[in-house]
């Protein structure tokens, strides 16, 4: 199934979320998204998994990364309190780029890192890391 993620900005940070011990790929820190249904745009699918995840409304700024079965929006969000979905997501996190290995385990580290040197980061590389992002 595609998948696609909402990549929130807020005071040079990025929202994350650690992921329910019930979903796929427990306790991995990732951007707030999930896949998309039949009939759905991209777009609206991650918009709507933003809202369904953490309570936020967002806003579709333009699209950072197509891959294989994964697409990635940066997106502008309203102003609101983040309400974790308990069965999806555990815990949040406004994490500084440069840093974001020390949150985690981090899902598709490798399309993670990509995306955040699009915007203009630095994230930090693990040793021996290989991949487009290196």
């Amino acid at each position: 199934m595609a998948s696609v993620w909402a990549v929130i900005e807020k005071d040079k940070k990025v929202l994350l979320v650690q992921r329910s011990l019930k979903s796929s790929r427990p306790s991995q820190w990732c951007f707030p998204g999930g896949g998309i249904h039949i009939g759905e745009s991209p777009e609206s699918a991650c918009i709507r998994e933003v809202a369904e995840e953490v309570g936020l409304r967002v806003a579709i700024l333009e699209s950072l990364l197509v891959a294989p079965e994964q697409q990635f929006f940066l997106c502008k969000a309203e102003p609101g309190q983040i309400q974790l979905k308990p069965n999806e997501c555990q815990a949040f996190a406004w994490v500084e780029p440069g840093s974001i290995l020390g949150t985690g385990e981090i899902m598709d580290l490798r399309r993670v890192i990509e995306v955040l040197k699009m915007l203009g980061y630095k994230p930090e590389v693990p040793e021996n890391f290989r991949g487009s992002a290196s």
